[in-house]
């Protein structure tokens, strides 16, 4: 008998972003018409840390790459009792002979050669006289305000141009202006406020700048998101931009004022903040491209976007702290980037105006049917969105050795815009992610299955296998349009739900799910709700336990419904229910597997 189950409490609104097209690109480089060089070689603050991030790979060389740290929670691909590592990157070795300018805040001068000794001082200088593959730009040790390039590139496997850190540096660039809380003055009603007339751009993020978001209150203007008047900033650590009277502003700067009511505990006059205003930068048609070893914070749109571009590889590098406005919000945006690799990185807090479901870490978009594209060994956390993510029908996406925690959506595999006759084939749905060996834990959904099959009949379901689960909100979530995914080997742990369906149909019960090619077996469940059937919106649920969705529709013949019992690496410790009861059929070869993130340790 179906029971409604009325302890139903995560929710988020979805709000949808306008519009998804790329940023207005200079095809011979330089900065935009009409915007102000922001390249003057001026450094800041150093900007801090992320709290409450393990570094994946410290101490990471190009290329080379090495173990994660003692820290890491993830067992690496490729290691003893692990799955298969994922691929090298495509790019050779670089080259002895290869020309190589640096970047750096001491002792620089855009006038002299970029040597070490005597770096240039701005980014704009090293793209131009890096102009051609193969060549490298090495940054310096320091934090650069320097923003909103163009490096269109292209080179080959062989020949390929190169943005990285010096060895043993940290560069920090930062995508955004400072304000002092100095010259904040009180405007009434608990809030504090400071002149915004001389930013260049209308800023989407307010930080302080050890990091701690400000949170955007937002109205609808003519259909288009915009700031709220300040009577709508009511709640602690929120803030708006409006003139003098408390009028929302617009785009423009001109006589406007950020209103901040400050969070508790805060000294505005003591606190440094900053304000996002553009990316790090764009590349259109920039194949084969290296970033390795950088930091991005405070960046508007997205830190770092590249078109067109096959074959990239970013490593080594921490994304973070990334907001926009009316349109999606990304740490990197990779459109038609097939072969891209995006490895050993830290993603984290990146957020739009209108919340979780344009709220990115990685995005790709518009992938060719055949591409491979990879997401290796990274951490992503503290965003209201999804982790990895898919747009406009990118497909073969794999995501593999991964901490995805504290945040809402790890990994969501498909969207789509194609809402029209004659739509662009490339952007119908895509699919087809390779989700293995990854850890998510306090994640409110870990894995969103999105991708439709309504207008594209090509679109191969997504593999699910080996994840560890742990305390979090749903592990897997699925849509009666979905292309019915394939789960296994999963374990589920803590509290929250093991596998959600989501309908919109009072009639649609797991059965119509199966029958569309939903399959699961041989996960171990030790959460608080095994299966979740949400039928409708209108209150049609049901919580089920393992055997009774074993009795009424016949699925997870092989899983089992106890105690996980994993040590602190999540392996399976000796008797648990995970050792030796996966199924080897998702390793080629294999005879006997675990379930969860170690499918060959011996216990």
């Amino acid at each position: 008998m179906r029971t409604p189950w009325i302890a139903f409490v995560l929710a988020l609104s979805l709000l949808a972003a306008c519009s998804d097209s790329p940023p207005s690109v200079d095809p011979d480089g330089g900065m935009p018409d009409g915007s102000p060089a922001p390249d003057s070689g001026t450094t800041a603050p150093d900007a801090a840390p992320v709290d409450g991030s393990q570094n994946p790979n410290p101490d990471a060389g190009f290329l080379d790459g090495g173990p994660p740290g003692s820290d890491w929670p993830v067992p690496v691909p490729g290691s003893e009792g692990t799955g298969p590592a994922c691929p090298e990157p495509v790019q050779g070795p670089i080259g002895a002979a290869w020309p190589e300018v640096f970047v750096g805040v001491t002792d620089c001068d855009d006038t002299a050669g970029g040597s070490r000794e005597v770096p240039f001082c701005t980014f704009a200088r090293a793209f131009e006289v890096a102009d051609a593959a193969p060549y490298i730009v090495t940054i310096l040790d320091g934090t650069y305000r320097q923003r909103d390039h163009r490096l269109n590139r292209s080179g080959s496997a062989d020949e390929y141009f190169v943005v990285r850190a010096a060895e043993d540096a940290a560069p920090v660039i930062l995508g955004s202006e400072p304000l002092a809380g100095g010259d904040f003055e009180d405007a009434g009603s608990g809030l504090l406020r400071v002149d915004v007339s001389s930013l260049p751009s209308d800023p989407a993020g307010f930080w302080t700048a050890d990091g701690t978001r400000m949170i955007h209150e937002m109205e609808f203007r003519s259909g288009r998101r915009s700031h709220a008047n300040t009577t709508d900033v009511v709640e602690d650590g929120t803030w708006t931009k409006a003139d003098a009277s408390g009028t929302g502003c617009g785009s423009d700067n001109a006589g406007c004022f950020i209103y901040l009511r400050p969070p508790p505990g805060l000294d505005v006059s003591a606190t440094a903040f900053e304000a996002s205003q553009g990316n790090f930068f764009s590349s259109v048609g920039g194949s084969y491209q290296v970033v390795d070893g950088i930091s991005t914070r405070f960046t508007q749109e997205t830190a770092i976007f590249f078109e067109g571009a096959r074959h990239i590889l970013i490593q080594n590098s921490d994304f973070a702290h990334n907001a926009n406005s009316d349109d999606n919000s990304y740490n990197l945006r990779l459109w038609n980037a097939d072969g891209a690799m995006v490895r050993r990185n830290r993603i984290s807090d990146s957020r739009y105006w209108g919340g979780a479901v344009n709220s990115h870490g990685i995005t790709f978009m518009i992938g060719g049917d055949d591409a491979d594209m990879w997401v290796c060994e990274n951490e992503f956390f503290d965003t209201i969105g999804g982790g990895v993510s898919t747009k406009g029908g990118s497909s073969n996406v794999h995501v593999v050795g991964n901490y995805f925690h504290d945040m809402d959506i790890g990994v969501r595999t498909s969207s789509s815009r194609c809402h029209w006759r004659g739509c662009d084939e490339r952007l119908y749905p895509g699919g087809g992610y390779t989700i293995r060996e990854n850890l998510f834990e306090r994640v409110r959904t870990g894995v969103e299955v999105t991708e439709t099959n309504a207008r594209r009949e090509a679109v191969s379901p997504s593999r699910i296998f080996n994840n560890v689960f742990v305390d979090g909100g749903r592990g897997v979530l699925t849509r009666v349009e979905s292309v019915q995914p394939i789960l296994r080997n999963n374990v589920f742990t803590g509290s929250g739900t093991g596998v959600y369906f989501r309908a919109g149909d009072p009639t649609t019960w797991p059965d119509a799910y199966i029958a569309d090619g939903y399959d699961s077996d041989f996960n171990l469940f030790d959460a608080d709700t095994t299966i979740f059937v949400q039928a409708d919106w209108s209150g049609t649920e049901e919580s089920m336990t393992l055997e009774s969705y074993q009795t009424d529709y016949g699925g997870e013949a092989n899983s089992s419904e106890s105690a996980a019992d994993l040590d602190e690496r999540y392996a399976p410790r000796p008797g648990s229910a995970a050792v030796g009861t996966g199924d080897p059929s998702v390793y080629p070869g294999a005879t006997t597997v675990n379930r969860g993130l170690w499918p060959f340790a011996a216990p």
